[in-house]
């Protein structure tokens, strides 16, 4: 029997591993920085991007993170990652375009925008990683993909596989509206 908390198995060596993640770093009321994405460089066809890790200065690697070049959404990257460089302990960053203006993803979730009638996130073509939990509300019809701008904080909503829709620091999302977002995520890790 396991100990309670976050795995990760991998399978690429041949053989099942798993491994012991640490705690996620997503809940009610975390705190937001905002970075332009470390993904953009690839885009634009310069040279791989690098990023700091605990073995110094790395190459982002290509591959499995090679992104689709017809919806923009890479595979999530394993550590090291592309996404090391702008994670801080105890925060979320949110990740944006270039010049800052739309957000794209955080570096631990996927974002979710409430407009007062509609959940929206980022339209697909924008460079970020393929989230499953996105995914699960794209086929309940339940969210729309739309710009976010990169100012909007108190419609704003974090959601990944692990913990579920998060309202970050400054969201005032009311909990009757955060309810179809729970509900999904519930039917999805029930199964």
């Amino acid at each position: 029997m396991a100990d309670e908390g976050v795995y990760a198995l991998d399978a690429r060596s041949g053989r099942l591993e798993v491994h012991r993640r640490a705690r996620s770093m997503l809940c009610d009321g975390v705190e937001l920085d905002t970075a332009i994405s470390p993904l953009l460089p690839r885009r634009r066809g310069s040279a791989r991007p690098s990023f700091e890790s605990a073995q110094g200065s790395v190459a982002a690697p290509v591959a499995p993170g090679v992104i689709d070049e017809a919806t923009s959404l890479i595979p999530k990257p394993g550590p090291p990652s592309v996404y090391d460089s702008v994670r801080r302990a105890d925060r979320c960053t949110l990740l944006t375009s270039d010049d800052g203006s739309e957000l794209y993803e955080a570096c631990i979730a996927a974002v979710l925008w409430w407009d007062g009638a509609r959940w929206c996130c980022p339209p697909w073509d924008r460079p970020r990683v393929a989230s499953l939990s996105e995914a699960q509300l794209a086929a309940e019809g339940l969210i729309e993909p739309r710009a976010i701008a990169a100012d909007v904080r108190a419609g704003l909503v974090l959601i990944n596989a692990v913990q579920g829709p998060c309202r970050p620091a400054g969201s005032l999302v009311a909990d009757d509206v955060l309810m179809p977002l729970l509900e999904a995520f519930a039917r999805a890790t029930t199964r």
